[in-house]
């Protein structure tokens, strides 16, 4: 019944038969979820996009204990409020499990790390609060983790040593997170999407991120199916993402997304070089961080990259020549850093808007300061060809070492002449003798 303008309020009689599918997502209905709903043992239930408000305690925490058979609950886009009650232990079936944007808030309990089935979490633009349950991250099942804009607290926690996870979306996105990231973090070698944005995390960028399989190119993606009921209901792995300054749904085609957005965190030291590895990247976000050093020349490997951000930083030094094979980039921001030099040429990046090269000592198009005629702009002392420096370099050494050379040769020789009346005596006699040879010579 979705899809529908059906108004007022959830009749909790409703006679359910086992193994029921019950969407009534996209209506009007209002009032409390009612508790009765729980007492079937229905597969699927889908409530979203309604306006149900109150407490999810009296759902979640039936009178009489036993194991429901609920595998997807969908409640998201409602005005739910109050605490996410901690009884999951009834509810062990649980695959799928969507509360996003109502406005539930405490912490997040530790039982749910307990679900063994369970796929996919989606908890984004609540108002919960407390550390993250390390017991969550650590699911084996576990495929989609949606955690953001909340106000999460602490640092990411630790993957337990040899467990191997099958996550795929990491989103952690808009909490009060703090620390450096874990070098554990790397163990997630199935990741596709990595969204730290917008926290406090602060050290040095890792340099295992090549551990991600699917972002380097090494093992490919397929559809992300969370549940699927013969003719009647398939769920697929969703999300909402931001990029190029905006947010997008993805569903359907959610598993060819590759993502890494850390910005507006506290990251600082040079981008690594093992980060250029990630080959099978489309989008790359590094803006607002304290991140220093040179863009490295590597980074037109990643040929795959649609989307690259790294404005609000101190990157220096030139943008590299080789970012001009980066001919899918349809989105570019390298502002407000101390970047110098002309901008390489190439369609793609003379395509963009003066505004992604704003805030650096840049010159060339699109801009509208002029290259000098050694292709240097105002600022760079270092100038923009490093094969024009090098050459330079051995140009002036060559010269150097001729008036060295010829210094010390020329008072090599007439200093002696000068300090000794005998070396003086000597010298002009040599010289008389091989005059009078060369005459006697040429009269013969």
């Amino acid at each position: 019944m979705s899809h529908n303008n059906i108004r007022g309020m959830l009749i909790g009689d409703l006679i359910l038969a086992p193994e029921a599918v019950v969407d009534l997502s996209d209506n009007q209905f209002e009032g409390s979820l009612p508790g009765k709903f729980n007492e079937a043992d229905i597969l699927l239930l889908d409530v979203s996009n309604n306006n149900l408000s109150g407490s999810l305690e009296q759902f979640l925490c039936p009178s009489l204990e036993s194991e429901r058979q609920l595998q997807v609950l969908d409640l998201a886009n409602n005005n739910l409020s109050g605490v996410i009650p901690d009884c999951w232990t009834n509810w062990q079936a649980l695959s799928v499990v969507n509360f996003e944007n109502n406005n539930l808030s405490g912490e997040l309990p530790q039982s749910v790390g307990s679900l063994s089935s369970l796929q996919s979490f989606n908890i984004r633009n609540n108002k919960l609060s407390g550390k993250l349950p390390a017991s969550l991250l650590n699911l084996k099942s576990l495929q989609i983790i949606e955690l953001a804009e909340n106000d999460f607290t602490g640092s990411i926690p630790l993957l337990i040593d040899g467990e191997e996870t099958k996550l795929k979306l990491v989103s952690l996105r808009s909490n009060k997170l703090e620390g450096e990231i874990p070098d554990e973090l790397c163990r997630l070698t199935s990741i596709q999407i990595l969204d730290l944005a917008h926290n406090n995390l602060s050290g040095t960028l890792p340099t295992c991120f090549y551990n991600f399989s699917i972002m380097s190119g090494r093992q490919k993606s397929s559809a992300i199916v969370l549940y699927d009921l013969p003719f009647q209901v398939q769920v697929l792995g969703s999300a909402s993402l931001v990029t190029k300054g905006r947010e997008f749904d993805y569903s359907t085609i959610l598993y060819l997304v590759t993502t890494l957005d850390l910005s507006g965190n506290k990251f600082s030291g040079p981008i690594p070089m093992e980060l250029m590895g990630l080959l099978g990247l489309r989008w790359l976000n590094l803006s607002g961080n304290h991140l220093t050093g040179r863009i490295p020349e590597a980074i037109g490997e990643m040929i795959l990259l649609e989307s690259l951000d790294l404005s609000l930083n101190q990157l220096d030094g030139r943008i590299p020549s080789s970012m001009s094979r980066l001919t899918t980039l349809n989105w570019l921001d390298l502002s407000s850093n101390k970047l110098t030099g002309e901008i390489p040429t190439s369609t793609q990046l003379q395509s963009f808007n003066e505004s992604s090269f704003m805030a650096n000592t840049l010159c060339g198009p699109p801009l509208a300061e002029i290259c000098n005629k050694k292709r240097v702009s105002p600022g760079d002392s270092d100038g923009v060809n490093d094969d024009e420096d090098e050459s330079d370099g051995v140009k002036w050494g060559f010269i150097i070492s001729i008036v060295v050379g010829f210094i010390i040769g020329f008072w090599g020789v007439v200093g002696p002449l000068i300090a000794s009346k005998a070396w003086r005596s000597a010298y002009f006699y040599f010289l008389y003798e091989v005059w009078f040879k060369i005459r006697i010579a040429c009269r013969n």
